[in-house]
C-alpha cells in the first residue's frame, strides 16, 4: 500500500499547487528509469521560460485522468487573471491565475486545503466570478519567473500556515512524452517531495516520490499526452 507524499495540483496550470505534511525525506531515483517521459540533460540556456502560456481555449491533458482548461479571463481583485480548470473523474478544480512581473501567481481557488493541525482554509463568495472561492495571500508565487537556474524561492499560501516548501529551478532537460519531445526547465521541490518539468507549452512531466510501510516505491509519473496549441 502506497502513502502519497504529495498530489500536486497543476496545473497548471496547471498547476494545481499542492499543500503536504510529512517527517521524512529522501533522495529522488534517476529520472531516466521514467519509461513513458524520456529525458536527456542538455546545455542551458535551452529555453527561456519567462511566463506561463495563459490563454483561452488552451487544454492539456495527462495521463493520469486530468484535463486542465483555460476557460475565460476575468479580474480577481481588480488583477487581469486567467479561470482554469482541472477535471478529473468528475470532479473540477477552479483556479485563478496571473502571470505578474515576478512570476505565476495562484489569485482564487475552490479548493479547499486541509493543514495537518486540521485547519481547513474557508471558502468566500466572489461577485465578480460568481464562484465561492478561498483568496489566498498575495504571496503564493506558483512559479517564478524568469526560470533562472538556481533561482529559488518559498510559495506561502497564508500567512498562519507553517508550510514551507523551497522550490528550485534546477536544470534543463529535454523530455518526451506521447505529446511530444518538449525543451524543459527541471523544477525540484525540497520539502514536498516531487519535480516538475515546464516549457513554453506548460507543465509537461511530473515526478512524485512515495513511501510505502514496508519496502522502498518507485515514484510516480504524470505525463502529458496532448496539448491543442
Amino acid at each position: 500500500m502506497r502513502y502519497i507524499a504529495m498530489k500536486h495540483l497543476m496545473i497548471c496550470l496547471l498547476m494545481l499547487v499542492a499543500l503536504v505534511s510529512t517527517s521524512c525525506r529522501k533522495k529522488m531515483p534517476v529520472m531516466s528509469t521514467d519509461p513513458n517521459g524520456y529525458e536527456i540533460d542538455v546545455p542551458g540556456p535551452a529555453i527561456q521560460l519567462n511566463s506561463f502560456p495563459l490563454a483561452v481555449g488552451h487544454m492539456w491533458v495527462y495521463d493520469n485522468g486530468d484535463t486542465v482548461r483555460v476557460e475565460k479571463d476575468t479580474t480577481i481583485g481588480g488583477i487581469a487573471a486567467f479561470k482554469v480548470t482541472k477535471t478529473n473523474s468528475g470532479h473540477t478544480g477552479r483556479i485563478y491565475y496571473a502571470n505578474m512581473s515576478d512570476g505565476l501567481h495562484l489569485l482564487a481557488t475552490n479548493w479547499q486545503y486541509s493543514y495537518s493541525a486540521g485547519f481547513t482554509a474557508p471558502l468566500y463568495p466572489d461577485v465578480a466570478t460568481k464562484d465561492s472561492l478561498l483568496f489566498p495571500d498575495a504571496t503564493f508565487l506558483a512559479l517564478k519567473f524568469p526560470a533562472a537556474i538556481a533561482n529559488s524561492w518559498e510559495p506561502v499560501f497564508t500567512a498562519t500556515s507553517s508550510f514551507m516548501v523551497q522550490k528550485t529551478w534546477e536544470s534543463y532537460v529535454k523530455v518526451t512524452t506521447k505529446a511530444g519531445t518538449f525543451n524543459c526547465v527541471k523544477l525540484k521541490s525540497n520539502g514536498g517531495y516531487y519535480t516538475e518539468y515546464y516549457s513554453d507549452k506548460g507543465l509537461i512531466k511530473v515526478a512524485e516520490e512515495v513511501n510505502c510501510f514496508t519496502s522502498p516505491c518507485p515514484p510516480l509519473y504524470t505525463h502529458l499526452v496532448y496539448v491543442n496549441f
